[in-house]
């Protein structure tokens, strides 16, 4: 997918840039060598990232120039992704190296529609 994306409104032809952050996140959840480790719920409406520091060994520096899970969980919220909490036993599961999954969602990241990301911005610091 490219940093640009073509959309016709009112017949004006117009670019947005869609940011690499956004572009190799959405590649990365949505290939499918890497589903043991991140993947789009079955819905397709977040993704999930198993064993998140066997993840951030073996994925992340495919991707990016780096391989600390925290920095990518940053760059999730600076983006406006939210963790999505889940429950164990009537209680909240607790995050920390006990955790397995971390779920995250954003209305504009959906799998199999790409032409979303234009709508996330990141935050302004």
């Amino acid at each position: 997918m490219s940093g640009i994306v073509s959309r016709r409104g009112n017949n004006v032809h117009r670019n947005i840039t869609v940011t690499p952050f956004l572009n190799k996140l959405y590649s990365m959840v949505d290939d499918r060598a890497s589903d043991d480790l991140i993947r789009w719920t079955s819905d397709g409406n977040s993704f999930v990232v198993l064993r998140h520091e066997d993840f951030a060994k073996e994925v992340l520096p495919r991707f990016f120039k780096h391989s600390n899970f925290s920095s990518f969980v940053r760059q999730l919220n600076m983006y406006g992704f939210h963790k999505v909490p889940h429950l164990q036993q009537g209680g909240l599961m607790a995050d920390g190296p006990g955790a397995e999954s971390w779920e995250f969602n954003n209305e504009n990241f959906q799998r199999g529609q790409p032409d979303l990301l234009h709508f996330i911005r990141r935050k302004k610091g």
